[in-house]
């Protein structure tokens, strides 16, 4: 757990914004603008937990879940991966499983974009 909590600290000084998305037709809409910075926690009016937005080297969007699939915990971006605080579990920014005790990845949500907004399906993920 020290090692969590010292990669945490490491990454406070570069944390990932907070954002508010509207949702049109049942999707989370998140303005292209608001992603300047290539990476969102994304407030979700239908859970507890955001959602982590990011735009990839290529120009596509991933969205997953924050929930830690070991207990629950949220995750955090830190340094190139995700990071549970309360267990030590490690994800990719695409949600998939790089270090335990978490046994699952992260959900991952279907994404789409149009010249104004990215889209995240919160009703379909995507699977592995």
């Amino acid at each position: 757990m020290g090692g969590a909590l010292s990669l945490l600290a490491a990454g406070c000084a570069a944390r990932t914004r907070y954002a508010s998305a509207t949702v049109v037709d049942g999707r989370l809409a998140v303005p292209l603008a608001d992603l300047a910075s290539g990476a969102l926690l994304v407030e979700d009016p239908r859970t507890d937990l955001p959602i982590y937005l990011r735009r990839t080297a290529t120009g596509t969007y991933t969205a997953v879940s924050t929930r830690c699939m070991h207990r629950g915990c949220q995750v955090e971006p830190v340094a190139a991966k995700l990071v549970c605080p309360c267990h030590g579990s490690e994800y990719t920014f695409d949600g998939a499983l790089l270090q335990g005790p978490a046994q699952r990845p992260l959900t991952r949500y279907r994404v789409t974009s149009d010249e104004r907004n990215v889209y995240i399906d919160h009703s379909a993920t995507e699977l592995r």
